[in-house]
């Protein structure tokens, strides 16, 4: 199955790869298609097996091949840079390789694919320049998709042996089905952002949500750490204090129709003051990577 990637200017354009070229599809009343100049199997680097463009500054792209090659451009598709993965992950031969760019953190950038005989997952956080494995409680397997929240703290990985998620606090993975997703193969992931969930397509048992707002299926180092997120006063007006069991990189404040009213960068600091001065009265969400709370804002 050929990679594709939205064009991040033009509604109604998309980059299809083929073999060795990428090539630019757009309608203009009529479909057209043309080629990128570059040829990425002219020294059998192989073919192109997944592609994406950062989320940050989509002038910066990046590329899979099945023989392990990654590369990196930074003037939309122009040019390029080369970097093979020492005993990194392959693509499946149908499926291709898995691909995502962080939402944070331009140059962060996880891998995925064939783990069998070696790692599955790789992330780098300089375009591509070196790479760190994160296989840590992940079964040597395929991993088809990946996928992270807007806070860089949860990935998702769709693979051969089910559902699973990294926490990035915890440096390990999880598996997700907590007994009630069906025992299956998982094909691919995303994340709705609006909704909190990561959505899994499996391969015969159609698709199943996991909302990160309220329980979850996650275990952490600490199973306790979710009970002892602390927060108050509760009803709050102005102000609010969150109390973490330890460090976090963001928290959020997400209202019941689940928008995103507040973010906010913690420093790596246990105790943070939110302030709600501009926010309507109402019930919202206090989200951090341990767990969530539930918040009443009085005016």
């Amino acid at each position: 199955l050929p990679p594709t990637m939205a064009d991040p200017f033009y509604p109604y354009g998309c980059y299809m790869a083929g073999k060795d070229s990428i090539y630019y599809i757009q309608y203009t009343g009529a479909l057209s298609k043309s080629a990128l100049p570059k040829n990425f199997n002219s020294f059998s680097y192989g073919f192109i097996s997944a592609m994406a463009f950062s989320p940050i500054d989509p002038n910066h792209w990046y590329l899979l091949t099945d023989k392990g090659f990654f590369y990196h451009s930074s003037d939309a598709g122009m040019s390029w840079s080369r970097k093979q993965i020492s005993n990194g992950p392959q693509a499946n031969y149908l499926h291709g390789a898995a691909l995502f760019p962080s939402e944070n953190i331009l140059g962060k950038v996880y891998i995925g694919g064939s783990g069998y005989t070696n790692d599955a997952v790789f992330v780098t956080e300089d375009h591509g320049n070196t790479f760190t494995s994160i296989q840590s409680n992940l079964p040597h397997t395929m991993v088809f998709s990946l996928a992270g929240d807007l806070s860089d703290s949860l990935i998702f990985a769709a693979t051969e042996v089910g559902p699973f998620a990294y926490v990035v606090s915890d440096g390990q993975w999880y598996h997700m089905g907590n007994g009630k997703a069906p025992n299956q193969t998982y094909w691919s992931v995303e994340y709705l952002p609006h909704m909190h969930t990561a959505r899994f397509g499996t391969y015969g048992r159609g698709m199943w949500d996991f909302n990160l707002i309220g329980e979850s299926a996650l275990s952490t180092a600490d199973p306790l750490e979710a009970s002892v997120i602390k927060i108050y006063p509760n009803p709050a007006t102005d102000h609010l204090r969150v109390e973490l069991p330890r460090s976090s990189q963001k928290i959020y404040l997400i209202d019941m129709q689940g928008k995103i009213v507040l973010e906010k960068n913690t420093g790596g600091e246990k105790q943070i003051d939110l302030d709600l001065s501009g926010l309507a009265a109402g019930q919202y969400t206090v989200q951090t990577a341990f767990g969530s709370k539930l918040v009443l804002i009085n005016r």
